[in-house]
């Protein structure tokens, strides 16, 4: 997988090592005292996590500027 990906889990169930696996770029996030929804059970953390996350994709400028804020590749065709 080529895209860039942000994990965020808990204490008790972290999978970036394992999207490691899959993406060549991987930022984990491991949230104290929260278990399996972090989402759900720190909702404070989880705007500032992707925010600071997708900040350099926001204008293009991710890790190569191939790649929008959307997700999309630059000059690839979008609905």
């Amino acid at each position: 997988m080529s895209v860039p990906v942000l994990t965020a889990d808990g204490e008790e169930h972290v999978v970036g090592a394992t999207m490691e696996l899959a993406a060549g770029h991987v930022e984990s996030l491991v949230l104290a005292g929260c278990g399996h929804h972090p989402a759900e059970e720190t909702p404070e953390a989880m705007p500032a996590a992707l925010t600071a996350f997708l900040a350099p994709y926001r204008d293009g400028r991710g890790t190569s500027g191939a790649f929008s804020a959307r997700g999309a590749r630059a000059g690839a065709a979008t609905d």
